[in-house]
């Protein structure tokens, strides 16, 4: 563990130790995902829950929902008066912010629970901003910020159904459609019970405004944490020179200019432009301002997520910055391409990193005596709306490349690498962000249903019109889920197994109308223990092993299985309506079945001609350890001589002494049958393994650009599964198990990406000269070699050897 930096200024602090976190951000990042894998079983649990009963306050989910799928002034005015008509403390809110019950008291409970487990990590965390000192920064990118996932995850639901429609809604004026793209995300935190403490906490917030073009601030107290104060206080229109929150109003009041203050409980969110003057009261006492005996109670605590949202580059449009009274920082913003001068530089678009001598283009912020500098791959970067304020609509990447990208190596003076520049910029436009993916998807399904109808008086197609593309049947899928609100459409992947819950109504429809055309997904033909899933960057075209949880290393198993959607195994029926209870079991014992045939083992106990030959023999008491050597002989007999025979180690003493390990387990006698069952179940028959590894080499083939390249990704998932179940990291010595599967996965990634078919010949080029492979080094070269040329691979012998 490092040492906590400490944050120590209120005014301009953003870069507060930032030399510490610039130089040991991978490392920290590092601990975030091993603390993830480790706490992943309580995460699952937090999670499971919370997507069983919903984080949202129910009359604004069902509004928020109506909304979506019936989209209208009157749904769109039912969801703005639930943020306008307001009762108790917060009747008169200021001009200009809007509040309501966003989280439910279990949203509120998830949230503080994966936060105050995230808390006990010891890992540190940067600042979350320049003034408040206490809190933490989500995102799973800057480095001191808390990059966990299922924190990560919540955040960019709140943002795509709460805080991009809402805002945009209520602040229509001043957000257009590409004001809100990108967000900063953290929490602060306010503590009265300070006062007699040697180290301060932070209790107000002096008058500023966000850096933002909307800001969503909500309150994650828990109902019995009280406190006093803290109100948040709003400027009017206009207010008089010289005022500030010292000779501010009554609390709980508003202004006749506009100004006021807004009241927090457990779940409440207010909704503002960043740029409208605000601050936080100073934090005193619990609500009960004296106790039974008339005394003064102890200060409370406040604890707060707060969402930024502005445009791309971190852009805040002119209009939404026009608030009266808002001052901006003068912040320009300044382009350059160059070679990479390392490759500790990671894309901020892609998030791969930039090798050495690979050209990228960086952006830099320059606020006041504060630099900031992002880096993209050219062909990531896209060009941006505005520069400085100043649009550029209507101007050529070559002109924009000329007139804003400096160019201090003089790389235009070669033409052709000027053009090279241009191309790669233009060639890559904007990505769609993932919830437009799946919004571009099903406005495709509803035009196609339109269609079809269409063509129909009824409004329903014929059975004459069937439909013959899978375009129309997605359409005829989406015709059947359209209507669902979203818990609905939760329930129908529920009840399919094995599928995400979360997400907006988009995401759900298409992961419904997917299973709907083309049956449930089947476990991972890879791994054979993890859940596929539909891809997030792709919208579903590719299909995904998620990877499981290893009950005997309390660690998850990532798995690289990663197929088109037309390759996916799958299973029939899919259920649209609520299985009986007789079908929900029959999927449960076919699941587990698969899974057990997947790793050569016999679900359903020891074959016949095995259990025949055992039931044969002379079998002594084994409650006698006398007797126990001679069971052990008889049974390596039965598992090893017959046609069925049982996938013990080759080496005839330890197979024995295995047998010999499994009585000791029991605390009576065990019947030949019984041993024979044991056995079975721990070692699975020969036969079936070697059926189930080829068609595991089959499950890659499908994922590999080249097929023949199947066998030496076979290889290699089965030497990095060694090595992590043998609790072996970097060969046992320095580098920490998650590092080496990280290794691990990016060559089995690479060379699933090859085109073509790795040879004896071309293998060592992989490793180094002019078609080098990122992530294949000289050593998984070498082995490669090995493994082509002989057909075996020493070291994964060895871990095999071991593993027996």
């Amino acid at each position: 563990m490092y040492r906590m930096p400490q944050a120590i200024d209120t005014q301009n602090a953003e870069f507060e130790n930032e030399s510490f976190y610039n130089e040991h951000g991978s490392l920290i990042q590092e601990a975030w995902k091993e603390w993830e894998i480790e706490h992943a079983p309580t995460l699952s649990n937090l999670n499971d829950d919370v997507k069983e009963q919903g984080w949202m306050e129910t009359s604004l989910a069902k509004a928020i929902d109506d909304a979506f799928t019936n989209p209208s002034e009157e749904t769109e005015a039912a969801v703005k008066s639930l943020w306008t008509n307001n009762k108790g403390p917060n009747k008169f809110l200021p001009k200009g912010v809007y509040a309501t019950q966003l989280l439910s008291p279990r949203g509120v409970s998830y949230l503080r629970n994966l936060f105050d487990l995230a808390s006990t990590s010891g890992i540190p965390t940067r600042r979350p901003n320049g003034m408040n000192r206490y809190g933490v920064i989500l995102d799973s990118n800057v480095h001191g910020a808390v990059p966990v996932q299922p924190l990560v995850e919540a955040v960019e639901e709140i943002i795509d159904r709460i805080v991009r429609p809402v805002g945009r809604m209520l602040f229509q004026d001043r957000i257009g459609c590409e004001d809100d793209m990108d967000y900063y995300a953290f929490t602060i935190s306010y503590d009265g019970t300070s006062a007699s403490s040697t180290q301060s906490k932070d209790m107000e917030l002096k008058e500023h405004r966000d850096a933002s073009v909307v800001t969503l601030n909500i309150n994650l107290n828990l109902p019995e944490e009280e406190y006093g104060g803290s109100d948040v206080f709003f400027r009017g229109y206009p207010a008089a020179d010289g005022w500030s929150s010292s000779d501010f109003f009554a609390e709980n009041s508003r202004d006749e200019d506009g100004g006021g203050t807004v009241s927090f409980s457990p779940g409440t969110a207010i909704i503002h432009l960043g740029a409208h003057r605000h601050g936080s009261l100073p934090i005193t006492t619990a609500h009960s301002d004296s106790n039974s005996e008339g005394k003064q109670t102890s200060g409370g605590k406040r604890f707060n997520l707060v969402i930024w949202m502005f445009g791309f580059h971190s852009a805040i449009a002119a209009a939404a910055a026009s608030f009266p009274f808002a001052t901006m920082s003068e912040k320009t913003v300044t382009y350059s391409v160059e070679p990479s001068k390392t490759a500790r530089s990671a894309c901020k678009k892609c998030k791969e990193k930039i090798e050495k001598g690979v050209l990228r283009v960086g952006y830099e912020i320059q606020d006041g005596d504060k630099k900031f500098t992002s880096w993209h791959h050219v062909k990531c970067f896209n060009m941006p709306k505005k520069v400085n304020g100043i649009s550029t609509k209507g101007m050529s990447v070559a002109d924009f490349v000329e007139e804003h990208i400096a160019d201090p190596h003089g790389l235009y003076d070669d033409g052709d690498k000027l053009a090279e520049i241009i191309a790669d910029i233009e060639s890559k436009p904007p990505k769609s962000e993932k919830s437009n993916i799946f919004k571009d998807k099903v406005a495709t399904y509803k035009r196609a249903l339109d269609d079809m109808e269409g063509d129909d008086d009824e409004g329903k197609p014929s059975a004459s019109k069937k439909a013959k593309t899978d375009i129309e049947e997605r359409a005829r899928a989406y015709g059947v889920y359209k209507q669902m609100k979203n818990p609905e459409l939760q329930d129908v992947l529920r009840w399919n197994l094995g599928y995400a819950t979360t997400g907006t109504k988009d995401v759900l429809l298409v992961r419904c109308i997917d299973g709907h055309v083309n049956g449930r997904l089947a476990r991972c033909p890879v791994c054979s223990q993890g859940k596929l899933g539909l891809s997030d960057e792709d919208a579903g075209d590719t299909i995904k092993c998620g990877g499981y949880w290893d009950e005997d290393l309390n660690m998850k198993t990532k798995c690289t299985y990663a197929v088109p959607n037309s390759s996916a195994p799958r299973l029939k029926p899919w259920y649209a309506e609520e299985p009986s209870e007789e079908q929900k079991e029959e999927m449960k014992e076919f699941t587990e079945q698969q899974k057990a045939l997947a790793t050569g083992k016999s679900p359903n106990g020891p074959p016949s001609e095995l259990l025949r030959a055992a039931e044969k023999l002379d079998w002594p008491d084994t409650s006698d350890p006398s007797q126990r050597k001679k069971a052990c002989v008889l049974m390596y007999e039965v598992c090893t001589s017959g046609s069925v025979k049982i996938d013990l180690p080759e080496d005839q003493k330890k197979a024995k002494q295995k047998i010999f390990g499994l009585f000791s387990t029991a605390s009576g006698p065990l019947s030949a049958t019984e041993v024979l069952g044991l056995v079975v179940k721990e070692y699975g028959i020969a036969t079936a393994k070697a059926e189930a590894k080829a068609k595991q080499k089959e499950a890659l083939a499908a994922g590999c650009e080249c097929a023949a390249n199947a066998a030496v990704l076979q290889a290699f998932q089965e030497l990095s599964e060694l090595y992590f179940k043998g609790g072996n990291s970097n060969a046992g010595i320095s580098v920490s198990v998650t590092h080496v599967l990280e290794c691990a996965k990016k060559v089995a990634t690479a060379i699933q990406g090859l085109d073509f078919e790795i040879t004896v010949d071309n293998v060592m080029g992989l490793s180094k000269g002019p078609n080098k492979v990122a992530n294949i080094g000289k050593s998984s070269a070498d082995k490669i070699k090995e493994f082509l040329s002989t057909g075996k691979m020493q070291k994964l012998e060895e871990k095999r050897m071991l593993a027996a």
